[in-house]
């Protein structure tokens, strides 16, 4: 007797996808698992500008007036004397000075920098608008700029100033006469000035978002920059005075720009 085939069913498809579903959301999970692990959390690809702001006045006010890590703080007081070395005297002896002021370009005002371009580029402007007026944010960056390539050309004379922070566009800036820094930092305070608007902004540990503070504070650098000239340039000094004192300076202790450490 001849064996019988055995009969044939046709299975369902949706059987069939039920059945492949688990594995797909293996894969995919998979998938989405090896994306993730290939993000580095300590090296975010977007960093807000309220941080940046933040950052970048810690670390200037750290570098160029207080002790900081790296001890930066402290050339003015050893090259008048009131402080000196006893052991590695490069410092006390002026050695290598120029090697001081890198960490205050690839810090700070780079940070500032970019808190400039991201509020200046219309691709990201808006976005960095969550953290202030993108006038406001711009203003106070370049304030704080000018305050520092001030007092770092007091230290140092002729400093990198128009060409630098380009980065990899212009990676050897050159130099500027302490003059041209003087007239660039000024007319920087000046169209600073002019962009303020309203509302604050996030993350400035300093005025704390008071715009019209840093517009005092921005007149009173002119102020003080039209003092310090007046000897080797008297009308310039004279004009920069009078601008600043017509636009409104500091009035009292209480207006003062400060940085208050918390312990």
């Amino acid at each position: 007797m001849p064996f019988k085939s055995p009969s044939t069913k046709t299975i369902p498809m949706h059987r069939i996808l039920l059945a492949l579903l688990p594995l797909a959301l293996i894969i995919t999970a998979c998938g989405e698992e090896a994306a993730i692990s290939t993000l580095n959390p300590n090296r975010p690809n977007e960093v807000p500008t309220s941080y940046l702001i933040t950052q970048a006045e810690r670390s200037l006010v750290d570098l160029v007036l207080g002790e900081g890590f790296t001890g930066i703080g402290t050339y003015p007081l050893h090259y008048i004397q009131q402080l000196s070395q006893t052991k590695n005297t490069e410092l006390t002896r002026y050695h290598d000075a120029e090697s001081s002021f890198y960490p205050i370009y690839t810090g700070g005002l780079k940070d500032l920098q970019a808190v400039i371009e991201l509020n200046s580029d219309p691709e990201t402007s808006l976005r960095a608008s969550i953290y202030g007026d993108n006038g406001n944010q711009r203003a106070l960056a370049m304030i704080l700029q000018s305050w520092a390539f001030l007092s770092m050309t007091d230290f140092w004379g002729d400093l990198p100033y128009s060409g630098a922070l380009q980065g990899v566009g212009n990676p050897y800036p050159v130099y500027d006469r302490q003059e041209e820094i003087y007239r660039g930092a000024v007319n920087t305070l000046l169209e600073a000035g002019d962009l303020f608007g309203p509302g604050s902004v996030e993350g400035d540990i300093i005025y704390y978002g008071d715009m019209e503070s840093w517009r005092r504070f921005a007149n009173s650098l002119v102020l003080r920059a039209g003092i310090r000239v007046a000897d080797v340039a008297p009308e310039l000094g004279k004009e920069w005075v009078k601008t600043a004192l017509q636009r409104g300076v500091f009035q009292s202790i209480f207006h003062s720009a400060q940085l208050i450490y918390s312990y």
